[in-house]
């Protein structure tokens, strides 16, 4: 072999010192001639090839070499061409297992070539080392979603970008190596572009390091959240600082946590909008939550709550030590029996009462921590449910018990049938001996009743509907019972049948006191029956006489008596009228009790009906020194259609108790028309009275048969006690109803409404053509009934004037004074007014200025002085005030027609002024026959009596008067009673008494003296003859 290391050759050149610096080299070498063949190697060469020396001979060829070589290589080698070329690079390959070589050539200027082979087994080994770092901190990168940067603080490009970087951003690719800090502050969201510039140039700027959470845009526009930090490092092997940072990408991270927080959110929502309690303890029973709804059910606050001990805010004092035990025997034993499962417990309130809730606790284990979610729920209600429940069906069972009811059910699907425990007893059974069943009730029926009931039975049950069927049992005892059964079936959604449920009930003993009852009727009809024929009996035979009692009363009362005797004959016919009225009372009762009363509908005029009530009552109410007021609502039909007689029936029956339990105030009459409940009209009469009103106790009575309202015998005043009843009774037949108001010391009200049906005036009977001017149909420019307002303040004025009216067809009001005009014309609109002049409160010359002020009347209203001063100066004086006639008292109809007809045409002013020139025998008469029968004319009988009745009280009371004022020395009062007397006594004919009356009057008025007490002597001696 020759090679260096044998030291037996010169090499080709013959440098010794060449060759000792080749076997020097740490390197193989070996030198191959220009035709590759081998001409020497230094030692090393065959050490690191592992070649044999013998092998290694000059002249061996390359090619030889390199198949020997590749033989003992543990992984392939390529084979390179004949001679070694510069552009050729090495080849590494592994010799062994652990051992790497490197074969490189090197071109001689001979032709020839060296071949280099190096040990690079060391650097092969660093360089997977570092292989397998790199692949870990890729990994690394990969998995956590990071990369690693280099950047230049002063040029601010990036000398280094790890793969991780290019993962996290693409769009990163470097640009000639590197990537501009503009680049990358260009990827930042625009929202937090800004934050990251000042902030990481702030840093470069001074040195320091920086740890920053931002967003960046991808390439898709979409939001990327990532984390940086950087801080400057020096580069031993660049000599200078660079700054070298770490990008992560925690987009999965931000998302968790947003969906982590929106899910601790939504929690929260879902425990706070919960409708039950939600309390969160740990192992201890600390409260760690508290919703809202615990809030609101146990009266503490979540701040109140939180820290505080479960069982010492919730559980009263008296069940904390039950409680603890409780949960101590939870946490060292078997749970199974507490979780999940609601218990009830007592909580306690924050206000300290005690209520019932419903628990449940599921564990939670947080972090290796055990926590507790309790569930409360308040069931206050269902507790009281579940009581109110129980009691109701032990009220059931009583109910049944005592009803002697039974109830059962059948099952359509199977055929069960239960009882209640009554249905037991119906039957006979005793409890739990036999199973209930349909066929078990069956038996019990008679075989003769069978067949038919279960016939009825069984057709409705077929059609699915209730059926109800009376029938006999016989129980075991062999007693019959008789019961009512009835079924009803229940059906599902779809309508198909489910059960039919039912009753039984045992009538025997209703049925027999039924029977007994029937019994106790007919004999009771069969009574009454005879009572009513012998009432009827008796009281005809009780009016016959009466009648002629009545009427010998009446012819006695106009011959020739003194004033005792006529005292005597007035007391007489006023007891026989009263018994009358109470056999009249008593014979309707009968005739209503036995259907044989009979109602009869005429037309007639509400406004005229109402007025002949009131001016028959007047004078007896107005008697006893109270006032009377009567009122027609304006939208009273003229004409509707009613049995007048039962109406005027029932009135008289409010009035007549008004006026007798009524000692102080006054008494009101309404007509009226009020809305029904089925949207039709009815027609109202209602008297208020402010008398002594009815008790309490007496409330029950009031409409009740032989009834007296009273709790004393010294409050009874008379009568049959059948007055109200009868009214009643009346109403109701005629399709109303009656009923009233009272406050005990304060006054009553009695109501009748009746079903209103309208007429017309064509179904008014015919008037004769020859009616005097007093009883013609007066009628306003536009063909309507007159509203007419009469001001006076004597009460027989005021009848005979509002009967002249209504008889000339008017609607018409009365009222006492001046005041009480211009309150009545505020409420309703009139076209004319009577308007006496002299009043007390208010005159009639003060009330027609006050009237004419008011822009909303004006001169439109026509207003009639009504008025005893007919002299030029007076009539003047009523001009002035601004009425538009006058009529002169006593009041004369033809003379009453002509003012209002006159008025209401609006013509000229119409002045009747009465001619006082007397014949002297009516001078010196004390009443004028003539002039009181023309009055009485106007009136039905019923009403002249009160009429008269009025007469004598207005008569009596001013001639009275007279004589205290002048005893009194009061000018004003004799003037004011003297014109009262004169215009009363006028109107009746008493013509010597009027001429009396006036001469003390114009003394008074005229001259200012008063008369003497004989001449007031002979006005009241006047007055009694007159009378």
């Amino acid at each position: 072999m020759a090679h260096i290391s044998q030291g037996t050759g010169i090499p080709p050149n013959g440098h010794p010192t060449a060759e000792a610096a080749l076997s020097m080299l740490v390197d193989g070498v070996a030198y191959y001639d220009e035709h590759a063949k081998f001409v020497f190697c230094n030692p090393r060469y065959g050490e690191l090839l592992r070649l044999d020396q013998t092998f290694l001979q000059e002249g061996v060829p390359w090619r030889s070499v390199a198949h020997l070589r590749k033989k003992q290589c543990a992984t392939p080698m390529p084979l390179r061409p004949e001679n070694g070329s510069r552009d050729q690079g090495p080849i590494e390959y592994h010799l062994d297992v652990e051992n790497w070589r490197r074969l490189d050539w090197r071109p001689m200027p001979d032709g020839g070539f060296l071949e280099i082979c190096t040990d690079i087994t060391e650097l092969k080994r660093r360089e997977n080392l570092l292989q397998r770092h790199e692949t870990i901190i890729q990994t690394a990168e990969k998995l956590a979603r990071l990369g690693y940067f280099v950047m230049n603080p002063e040029t601010l490009e990036t000398t280094y970008l790890s793969p991780g970087i290019l993962e996290i951003a693409p769009s990163l690719e470097p640009d000639e190596g590197s990537v501009s800090y503009g680049s990358l502050i260009d990827r930042v969201h625009p929202d937090d572009r800004e934050e990251v510039a000042t902030k990481t140039m702030d840093a470069i700027q001074n040195g320091t390091s920086i740890m920053l959470e931002f967003r960046a845009l991808t390439q898709t526009g979409d939001i990327q959240n990532l984390w940086l930090s950087n801080a400057e490092v020096f580069d031993i092997d660049l000599a200078q600082t660079v700054r070298v940072g770490m990008v992560q990408d925690i987009t999965d991270r931000v998302t968790k946590e947003a969906e982590g927080r929106e899910h601790e959110a939504l929690r929260h929502a879902i425990t706070d909008s919960a409708l039950d309690c939600v309390v969160t303890v740990d192992a201890a029973g600390i409260i760690r939550e508290f919703n809202p709804a615990a809030e609101v059910t146990f009266g503490h606050t979540r701040d109140e709550a939180m820290g505080e001990v479960f069982s010492e805010m919730i559980v009263p004092p008296h069940l904390r030590e039950e409680y603890t035990n409780g949960t101590e025997r939870y946490l060292s034993a078997d749970r199974q029996d507490v979780l999940h499962k609601r218990v009830e417990i007592t909580a306690q309130h924050a206000d300290g009462h005690s209520f019932p809730v419903e628990l449940a606790i599921t564990p939670v284990e947080v972090n290796e921590h055990q926590f507790f979610t309790i569930y409360l729920r308040d069931i206050s209600a269902r507790v009281a449910a579940d009581k109110s429940l129980q009691e109701s069906a032990r009220n059931l069972q009583v109910a049944q018990r005592i009803a002697g009811v039974g109830s059962w059910e059948l099952d359509a699907c199977t055929g069960t049938c239960t009882w209640s425990d009554e249905l037991y007893t119906i039957y006979g059974i005793e409890k739990g001996t036999v199973e209930p069943s349909r066929e078990l009730m069956k038996s019990m029926v008679p075989t003769d009743q069978r067949s038919e009931m279960e016939a009825l039975i069984q057709y409705n049950v077929d059609r699915i509907e209730p059926f109800e069927v009376n029938h006999t049992i016989v129980r075991k005892t062999g007693e019959v019972r008789y019961i009512s059964a009835r079924g009803e079936p229940q059906l599902a959604q779809d309508g198909s049948l489910l059960k039919y449920v039912g009753t039984i009930q045992d009538q025997t003993d209703l049925r027999r006191s039924q029977e007994e009852l029937q019994l106790a009727k007919d004999e009771a009809e069969a009574a009454s029956q005879a009572k009513s024929d012998f009432l009827a009996m008796m009281s005809h035979e009780i009016r016959t006489p009466l009648n002629g009692v009545l009427g010998t009363l009446r012819v006695l009362g106009q011959s020739q008596l003194n004033e005792d005797q006529r005292s005597l004959i007035r007391l007489a016919t006023s007891s026989g009228e009263t018994l009358n009225l109470m056999l009249s009372d008593a014979l309707d009762f009968a005739k209503i009790e036995a259907g044989r009363l009979e109602l009869e509908a005429v037309p007639y005029r509400p406004g005229l009906l109402i007025s002949d009530i009131a001016e028959f009552w007047r004078p007896v109410v107005e008697g006893k020194g109270l006032e009377f007021h009567v009122t027609l609502q304006p939208n009273m039909p003229e004409v509707v259609i009613g049995d007048t007689g039962r109406i005027r029936q029932i009135l008289n029956n409010f009035l007549s108790n008004a006026a007798k339990f009524t000692d102080i105030g006054c008494i009101k009459v309404e007509l009226g028309v009020e809305s029904a409940a089925d949207g039709g009209n009815c027609l109202s009469l209602s008297v208020v009275d402010t008398g002594q009103g009815i008790s309490d106790a007496d409330t029950p009575n009031v409409f009740l048969e032989f009834r007296q309202l009273g709790h004393h015998d010294h409050e009874r005043r008379g009568g049959t006690g059948l007055g109200l009843a009868i009214c009643r009774k009346l109403s109701e037949m005629m399709g109303g109803s009656v009923s009233f108001q009272s406050e005990p010391g304060q006054g009553s009200l009695f109501k009748c409404v009746l079903p209103l049906q309208l007429g017309s005036t064509d179904m008014l009977p015919v008037e004769s053509e020859n009616v005097p001017h007093s009883q013609k149909q007066l009628q306003t420019t536009a063909g309507t009934v007159p509203n007419v307002l009469v001001v006076e303040d004597n009460a027989t004025n005021q009848i005979v004037a509002s009967r002249l009216l209504l008889n000339m067809g008017c609607r018409v009001d009365c009222v006492d004074d001046g005041r009480q005009a211009i309150e009545a014309v505020a409420r309703r609109n009139y076209d004319a007014i009577l308007m006496d002049i002299n009043m007390p409160v208010m005159g009639g010359l003060e009330a027609t200025e006050r009237l004419r002020a008011l822009p909303t009347i004006g001169p439109k209203l026509r207003i009639i002085a009504l008025t005893a001063y007919a002299m030029e100066k007076d009539i003047q004086s009523v001009k002035k005030a601004g009425m538009d006639g006058f009529v002169s008292k006593p009041i004369i109809g033809n003379q009453l027609y002509r003012a209002l007809e006159t008025a209401l045409k609006n013509t000229a002013p119409y002045e009747a002024a009465q001619d006082t020139v007397r014949t002297s025998e009516q001078a010196e008469a004390a009443i004028q026959r003539e002039t009181l029968d023309e009055l009485l004319d106007e009136f039905s009988p019923e009403v002249q009596q009160r009429l008269v009745l009025s007469i004598c009280s207005d008569v009596t009371k001013a001639a009275n008067a007279i004589v205290r004022a002048v005893q009194e020395k009061d000018l004003t009062e004799v003037e004011r009673r003297s014109h009262t007397l004169k215009g009363v006594s006028g109107t009746f004919g008493a013509f010597a008494l009027q001429a009396q009356a006036e001469d003390i009057n114009v003394q008074c008025r005229h001259h200012k003296r008063l008369p003497t007490i004989q001449e007031a002597q002979r006005v009241l001696v006047a007055s009694k003859d007159a009378l």
